[in-house]
């Protein structure tokens, strides 16, 4: 692949710039998102913000580092330059939710930037971006890719506010069997009707909402992230469901 631009080598530094990790109401202002194993990760902004809510319904990610290094490069005949790419994201065989198509990474490196931004700037920050995709390219397990606004869409984003507050929600296992054989007779259900012939009581639809949603964060049950989530939505049961 050429990109029209000519690099000498590539190196690695220590990360220049580190985000701030001090906590802010705003979603626009630096602070930091805790993700499942109790990790602080820090962001500098709203989007970036995003990116890591979207990472943590993302069962297949298991750690987020933010800035993790430093990148040196010259473009030929130029001077040394720096870039520190947003985030590198490790995954175990797959990347799910956010980024299809890339099951064999288990190192993605990531630029979040919104679309205006990204068009205003790839010409001064391309050769940055090459840096990046080289670093890459150096390993089969490795990719590099820009996340914009348009790829965190607005229905995406919501679903992830909807199921997050979910991913250490208990369920009842009677709940999750019931769930299941819904299921399984129906193929597919809309989420209104679950909660409908699953729950005996109005105490009971809560706790019918929380292992379904549960069950769609493990992947149990699947679910279309790229529209709203409602009562109306149709949900079928996933690779992993399990009646045991």
């Amino acid at each position: 692949m050429t990109l029209g631009v000519s690099l000498e080598a590539v190196t690695l530094e220590a990360p220049i710039r580190r985000p701030s990790h001090k906590a802010s109401p705003y979603a626009s202002a630096p602070g930091f998102t805790i993700m499942g194993d109790g990790e602080a990760v820090g962001y500098e902004s709203g989007l970036e913000e995003r990116f890591l809510e979207a990472c943590r319904v993302e069962r297949r990610i298991h750690e987020v580092t933010a800035q993790p290094f430093t990148l040196a490069y010259k473009v030929r005949g130029g001077p040394l330059r720096r870039y520190t790419p947003d985030y590198l994201v490790y995954l175990k065989g797959g990347t799910g939710l956010t980024f299809p198509g890339l099951a064999d990474v288990e190192q993605l490196l990531v630029e979040v930037k919104p679309w205006r931004v990204l068009k205003r700037e790839y010409a001064s920050r391309r050769h940055a971006y090459h840096a990046a995709w080289m670093w890459a390219l150096a390993a089969p397990t490795r990719a590099f890719v820009i996340v914009t606004d348009r790829q965190l869409s607005v229905p995406f984003c919501q679903n992830v506010l909807l199921l997050s507050p979910y991913l250490q929600a208990t369920m009842e296992h009677e709940k999750r069997l019931r769930i299941i054989d819904h299921l399984r007779r129906h193929l597919e259900a809309r989420i209104g009707s679950i909660i409908d012939s699953c729950s005996t009581n109005t105490d009971d639809v809560w706790a019918t909402q929380r292992a379904l949603f549960r069950m769609m964060l493990d992947q149990e049950i699947r679910v279309s992230m790229t529209v709203p989530i409602t009562k109306r939505t149709v949900v079928r049961l996933g690779h992993f469901a399990s009646g045991f």
